[in-house]
């Protein structure tokens, strides 16, 4: 997990709530997190690894799409 860029992570989990036109709120209720953590991924603070399979699946991405 070391190598992974946390930040365009954090920018294109943003990009797919903007596009879906959900609030930072909307997406930590589907997925269970505060609204704390989903602010912190996308300041690309880090994010656990079974978080972004949580991720995919609500956005409809594949996990590897999340993380390149």
């Amino acid at each position: 997990m070391n190598s992974l860029k946390y930040g365009s992570i954090g920018n294109f989990i943003r990009s797919l709530r903007n596009e879906r036109e959900i609030t930072i709120e909307q997406l930590a209720k589907y997925i269970g997190v505060t609204k704390s953590a989903v602010s912190q991924w996308e300041s690309g603070k880090g994010i656990k690894p079974e978080m972004l399979y949580s991720l995919s699946r609500f956005f409809g991405v594949s996990v590897d799409e999340l993380v390149t």
